[in-house]
């Protein structure tokens, strides 16, 4: 059979049926819609995000979110190489004692955002910004599994009413 006697169509190009077209359409729609609930509402460009290069940084921002709660709450801010912000969704929700935390949950902003780094911001509702052992354990986690992910572990800040404390700073979790 010569190309000549093969009309060309192009109303398929390739293995996908025309009515299947339309679906995979509306299902990369809907992953696209998906990914903006882990978009923060900053409403202005990249270069203007806020800059989480300290902790104190990281406190201002989350501070007015998270320090009067009743409950924990866990955020994961993906961050550019210079440390702006690109997406900081709340990852866990927990209660007044704790919150149970999947490692690869806490990792999936950062995956979807392609973020080198991400930060973990979380509230203790007692008021006292000092880790626990849960909190310490979970950190050497995420660095470890941010080794293999090729993603930095930037820090984990806990923020309560009477402060903010640094887990990098304090070296918990951050040893090799």
């Amino acid at each position: 059979m010569s190309t000549e006697e093969t009309p060309y169509k192009p109303s398929q190009l390739s293995f996908i049926a025309p009515e299947d077209v339309q679906l995979l359409h509306a299902m990369r729609h809907l992953i696209s819609e998906a990914s903006r609930l882990y978009e923060p509402r900053l409403g202005r460009p990249l270069d203007e995000a806020p800059v989480f290069d300290t902790p104190a940084a990281v406190d201002r921002y989350f501070r007015p979110l998270v320090a009067d709660l009743q409950q924990e709450q866990l955020h994961v801010a993906t961050v550019t190489v210079r440390q702006q912000l690109i997406s900081a969704p709340m990852v866990y929700q927990g209660t007044v004692t704790g919150t149970g935390v999947r490692v690869a949950e806490v990792f999936r902003p950062a995956v979807i955002d392609q973020a080198p780094g991400l930060l973990v911001v979380h509230n203790h509702p007692s008021g006292d910004p000092s880790p626990s052992a849960d909190d310490i354990r979970l950190t050497g986690k995420l660095v470890k599994a941010g080794r293999v992910l090729d993603i930095d572990m930037l820090d984990h800040v806990v923020i309560a009413r009477r402060g903010y404390v640094s887990l990098r700073e304090r070296g918990l979790g951050f040893e090799r």
